[in-house]
């Protein structure tokens, strides 16, 4: 008889240990994955100004504003991106500063793009291209590019990527 309980009681906490792994399954699910799971299926809206040797990102989200000059000059006297790798290098910088994940699971972002010199006369295509490329390499998986020079502020720039 002593040995029935014995058995019994090897059951029951078998029976309980294995009623534990499916709520300590859970919690490792809550506690790695749902953050990331959250993360991915956000929007985060970003509006980059770029300027001679100068990039500005502003997380429209939460109004956050980081401001860098470039390291390695990427204007010239006509063109305000004539190197691509080098104004790249300054934006994923001033992301990284701002903890902005461009990696592989990143969440959904839309990018307001917009060069805020040498304007005249519009936008070349070339430059266009430029500026999408640039907003595609900074993780954008949404460009916009504003083709004036005149600066929007952060309630204009959400409206402008709700309308697109």
């Amino acid at each position: 008889m002593p040995q029935a309980a014995l058995q019994l009681g090897r059951n029951i906490n078998y029976i309980s240990a294995a009623a534990a792994i499916p709520a300590l399954g859970a919690t490792i699910f809550n506690l790695i994955f749902r953050p990331v799971m959250l993360n991915f299926f956000r929007t985060v809206r970003i509006y980059i100004k770029i300027s001679k040797n100068k990039v500005e990102v502003t997380d429209l989200e939460t109004g956050k504003t980081v401001s860098q000059s470039a390291e390695n000059d990427f204007s010239s006297i006509r063109n305000v991106v004539s190197n691509f790798n080098n104004a790249n290098q300054t934006i994923g910088s001033v992301l990284k500063e701002m903890n902005i994940n461009t990696s592989f699971w990143r969440p959904r972002t839309k990018i307001l793009i917009q060069q805020l010199e040498v304007t005249e006369g519009g936008l070349s295509d070339i430059e266009k291209r430029a500026l999408r490329d640039l907003g595609e390499m900074a993780g954008g998986n949404q460009v916009y590019i504003i083709e004036h020079s005149r600066q929007v502020s952060i309630v204009d720039a959400l409206l402008e990527l709700q309308k697109q």
